[in-house]
């Protein structure tokens, strides 16, 4: 029975292999600052719903 190795690479190897040098490319630039967008949205609004839990203020 053949043995299966796995190489495991650097993440930075996995993820910008593709391209001479290890740049990013555009596309995933786009995708993190879209995260980074989103993450923040998602955080702003439960800060918001902390808050209004704390307060009691209804409407």
């Amino acid at each position: 029975m053949p043995r299966v190795t796995t190489r495991r690479r650097p993440w930075k190897q996995l993820a910008f292999a593709s391209h001479l040098g290890g740049e990013p490319r555009t596309s995933d630039i786009v995708m993190g600052v879209l995260g980074i967008a989103l993450l923040a949205g998602f955080c702003l609004i439960m800060a918001v719903n902390v808050v209004d839990g704390l307060t009691g203020v209804t409407g």
